[in-house]
């Protein structure tokens, strides 16, 4: 979802508001949720883009010898690298 979309589900948000202030609330809890979102994967974008050739190599692998989602493999690996 680009930037531009978000700036569009909060003028959504915003519509809805002056509207209506149960829906506004509905929208806020969608455009939240979405928020939350797009940084899990931003974080995971940065998680890849950081890892040497080998690092990504080795989830690669593990993700189709496993099984395992490559995504919550990043997430392991991105939250072992930080502590």
């Amino acid at each position: 979802m680009s930037a531009l979309t978000v700036i569009q589900l909060h003028d959504k948000c915003m519509a809805a508001y002056l509207s209506n202030v149960k829906h506004a609330e509905e929208w806020e809890d969608v455009l939240k949720f979405r928020v939350a979102e797009l940084e899990k994967q931003a974080f995971r974008y940065e998680a890849v883009r950081r890892m040497n050739p080998r690092q990504f190599a080795e989830l690669y692998a593990a993700n189709i010898e496993c099984g395992i989602p490559f995504d919550e493999l990043v997430d392991h690996a991105a939250t072992a690298s930080t502590n």
